[in-house]
């Protein structure tokens, strides 16, 4: 069986994932700093996706993470570790 495919797909779900967790990244940043309205329906239903797709990782990330005073690294370390998983299947297939 060729496996080629998966692996090829599996690469491109952790993309999507990856630019998903920029866009929350960004969009989080304008929000703080009131660039965008946060009672717009729309910024608000994307960031609301957004927010379900990428926090059960991060969520996990930040309870083995100590307090950096309000700066948070786990979307640094999810996206280290997505490229490592990507990178260790792609050189074992």
């Amino acid at each position: 069986m060729n496996i080629g495919p998966i692996i090829y797909f599996i690469e491109q779900l952790a993309f999507l994932y990856c630019l998903a967790l920029f866009v929350h990244i960004i969009l989080t940043w304008l929000l703080y700093f009131d660039i965008l309205n946060r009672n717009n329906n729309v910024v608000y239903k994307v960031n609301e996706v957004l927010f379900r797709i990428t926090d059960p990782a991060l969520r996990f990330i930040r309870r083995y993470l100590p307090n950096l005073n309000g700066i948070d690294i786990s979307p640094i370390i999810l996206l280290l570790l997505i490229q490592l998983v990507v990178g260790m299947l792609k050189a074992n297939f």
